[in-house]
């Protein structure tokens, strides 16, 4: 069975502003029919199911996650990078079947952290530069504030699934 991304391993970081919980501490500020949600499913992400049946179809909720993030995947959750990015991918596609015009993703093949300031992994200008098949960052953010939203799952460096139907191949010379 696949475990959620509140994880039941073992996490290493302590938090000493709060009491570490099986949720990270954000389950107290979910609606309560998210925490229902949450409760029955015992995965954090799904809440979102919640907001998609109360907010309505008119909303967009976007998700940049590197694959294999070290932060959130091994630190805060207690995976291996491979066992994150399969409770990644699983959770995010099924929120992806159950609001395919909501739900958009850019996830990447990659161990950093973040995009929008200078990660470790990625050059300081990443956000600019920084693109799986051919679709740099900021072009996907332009894309989802223009209403066009495109949700892309990087399969190897060269292969990308587009929108869940379309197989993507570029392979960059330059």
């Amino acid at each position: 069975m696949t475990q959620g991304l509140a994880s039941h391993q073992q996490s290493t970081h302590t938090s000493p502003s709060k009491p570490q919980n099986r949720a990270g501490g954000y389950l107290e500020l979910a609606p309560p029919g998210a925490r229902e949600i949450i409760n029955e499913t015992g995965e954090p992400l799904l809440g979102l199911e919640y907001e998609f049946q109360t907010i309505g179809k008119n909303a967009t909720f976007a998700l940049y996650e590197m694959q294999e993030d070290l932060v959130m995947g091994t630190l805060f959750l207690g995976y291996t990078p491979s066992e994150y990015q399969q409770v990644l991918l699983y959770y995010t596609g099924v929120l992806r079947q159950f609001a395919p015009n909501n739900f958009f993703r850019y996830l990447p093949i990659g161990y950093a952290h973040m995009v929008l300031v200078y990660p470790v992994l990625l050059p300081p200008n990443a956000f600019y530069t920084f693109s799986i098949c051919g679709l740099p960052v900021y072009k996907w953010v332009d894309l989802l504030l223009e209403g066009r939203p495109i949700d892309i799952v990087q399969i190897t460096p060269y292969i990308c699934i587009v929108n869940s139907t379309q197989i993507v191949i570029n392979v960059s010379t330059g």
